[in-house]
């Protein structure tokens, strides 16, 4: 017997998936976005890029002690992949 696909069993199977973009501020699959969420993703947008500019600065800050400084590159690096990542989505 074949199940129907709907909207319903799409939501059941990817709740935690929309949880996770919804927590990052990607609101899908909602019918209307409160003020409430707006400010959220404000929020967070704002946040999450004065982090990575601090990273980046930090890491040129410390380039001259090499351990030191690819530790920092490397928080700077993934940063800068969710940056990517969050151009793409949106």
């Amino acid at each position: 017997m074949k199940r129907k696909i709907t909207l319903r069993t799409i939501r059941a199977l990817l709740k935690v998936l929309l949880f996770l973009y919804r927590t990052g501020g990607i609101p899908l699959n909602m019918k209307s976005v409160s003020r409430l969420n707006a400010v959220y993703n404000a929020s967070i947008i704002v946040c999450f890029y004065i982090t990575n500019i601090c990273a980046g600065a930090n890491t040129f800050v410390h380039r001259q002690e090499l351990t030191l400084a690819m530790k920092k590159l490397r928080i700077y690096l993934g940063m800068l992949m969710i940056t990517w990542l969050h151009f793409s989505v949106r």
